[in-house]
């Protein structure tokens, strides 16, 4: 139980690294349009 609860924190972890990087990658791109 424990276990599985420390995974789902580390998959929520990378669902929101995952997010960071896209969006900072999207205003990188953003910004070398401009």
């Amino acid at each position: 139980m424990v276990e599985n609860k420390s995974l789902e924190n580390e998959n929520q972890v990378k669902v929101q690294d995952d997010k960071i990087l896209s969006t900072y990658l999207l205003a990188n791109s953003f910004i070398f349009l401009l």
